[in-house]
């Protein structure tokens, strides 16, 4: 029978953790599954993956990989990634990190951790830690809260305590403000719609003080001009001498004030028989020419006395 394994092991990255971590684990599985030493070289090789198995056989040529010890394999893998690292650069990345958009709480302070396994602070870790906690955070209410705490108690656990359950509480009140949401489709009344006599809204077409009202487009009753569906425009009878002045303003379309259809206008009918034009003569160059006087009008409603 198989027996079964303890945890799992995958390839190194060296983007992912350094080299160092990485050695710890590979021990710890290997002293989980009890895996003699005559089989670790094999298990090692089998799960470091091809990039670094082709490293390694790049490291102990022209010799094997399985020809070496497992402490040969790890000591060379160690020397290989355990590039000396400038401490100014890595302070730089990490003073320079601040939380992202989608980040939360917690994986911002593992990031600020990981990023501090380099920067050499020494007994400072954890004031360079809290320090840079606050001023990377990118809720600014949250960040406030953490200000105006005292410095002698606002420790790096603290202060990622106390971030993570604002951020908890913010994210919580968010949800019931979402969910409690009135649907407005459910309390707005239903809006009446557009009457088709007036144009306007807030009443039915039935109850418009327009319904008998006549158009002064089309000749038909019941709606103004400026809600005319008609493509016909209502035309008078021209009979009626050019005297015969009409007020179309109060019999017809009459409205509350608010628009242009309550204006009163004059209408000039035009006249049946035109009049025959008033012709002078006049010298051009010497030459005369019979020529129309010109009134600026067809008809005119002022006498030829008083003109």
């Amino acid at each position: 029978m198989t027996q079964s394994t303890f945890g799992q092991i995958s390839e190194y990255q060296p983007d992912v953790e350094p080299y160092n971590t990485y050695e710890q684990r590979v021990r710890v599985f290997l002293r989980a599954n009890k895996i003699d030493d005559d089989v670790a070289v094999d298990v090692f090789l089998s799960i470091i993956g091809a990039a670094n198995f082709f490293l390694l056989a790049s490291l102990v040529s022209p010799d094997k990989p399985t020809d070496r010890s497992l402490g040969d394999l790890l000591a060379m893998l160690r020397n290989h990634f355990s590039q000396k690292r400038v401490t100014i650069a890595e302070r730089f990345r990490f003073h320079d990190r601040s939380q992202k958009e989608e980040e939360s709480v917690a994986v911002f302070a593992a990031e600020l951790r990981r990023l501090a396994a380099y920067c050499k602070f020494g007994h400072h870790l954890n004031q360079a830690l809290r320090d840079r906690f606050v001023c990377g955070l990118k809720n600014v209410r949250i960040q406030k809260k953490l200000l105006i705490v005292d410095d002698e108690e606002l420790t790096f656990a603290a202060a990622v305590e106390m971030a993570t359950t604002a951020e908890t509480v913010e994210e919580g009140l968010n949800n019931l403000s979402v969910s409690g949401r009135p649907d407005i489709r459910k309390v707005l009344p239903k809006k009446i719609s557009i009457c088709y006599r007036c144009g306007k809204d807030g009443h039915w077409a039935n109850d418009c003080k327009h319904r008998v009202t006549v158009c002064r487009r089309c000749g038909k009753r019941g709606h103004l001009q400026a809600v005319c569906r008609s493509s016909k425009l209502f035309q008078k009878s021209s009979t009626v001498p050019v005297k015969n002045i009409m007020n179309q303003g109060v019999g017809e379309e009459k409205d509350d004030g608010s628009s242009d259809e309550d204006l009163s206008i004059f209408q000039v009918n035009s006249a049946s028989d035109s009049p025959p034009p008033i012709l002078v003569t006049a010298q051009l160059n010497g030459c005369p020419i019979s020529m129309e006087v010109d009134t600026g009008a067809a008809v005119s409603i002022v006498s030829k006395r008083v003109y």
